[in-house]
């Protein structure tokens, strides 16, 4: 599984470098492609430490952070927080008039929202794919805290 998990990580991280980078040289610079790239960028260097077994604590605490960030949506009296790089199926709890709740699906999504408006209203949400290899992640971790080995095959 621990493969599979790692190669989802970089075949996204892959397709988002890609895309920013070309949506930098034809679009105007935009913070939050910048912040992206740098982000996806950053997965892929601590992604190639794991394949190369450098550095595997920060490598797995760096990547389990980076998707425990992208498993959750929050608005919270107007501050907005989403972070989302590959497949999104997201089920979202929120109040508008009454508490409603959607299931989102979209097969690749790259999305980067950090802002505050004004509003009073709440809502959470929480991306399984990303919950599930947050858990992976935080898996490996222990085993290499545990074991002080860790292995993959290719």
């Amino acid at each position: 599984m621990k493969k599979i998990t790692l190669l989802y990580i970089a075949i996204v991280n892959l397709v988002s470098v890609i895309i920013y980078s070309i949506d930098l040289f034809l679009n105007q610079f935009h913070i939050e492609n910048i912040a992206m790239l740098i982000f996806s960028l950053l997965n892929l260097i601590f992604l190639y430490n794991i394949y190369e077994s450098k550095y595997l604590k920060i490598s797995f605490s760096y990547l389990s952070f980076a998707y425990l960030l992208q498993s959750f949506s929050i608005l919270i009296s107007g501050f907005t927080w989403k972070l989302i790089t590959g497949t999104d199926i997201t089920l979202y709890i929120f109040k508008e008039v009454d508490i409603l709740t959607k299931i989102d699906f979209k097969v690749f999504n790259l999305y980067f929202i950090c802002n505050s408006i004004n509003g009073t209203n709440w809502g959470i949400g929480i991306n399984f794919i990303h919950l599930f290899i947050f858990f992976n992640l935080i898996g490996s971790l222990k085993k290499i805290i545990t074991t002080k080995s860790f292995s993959i095959t290719l």
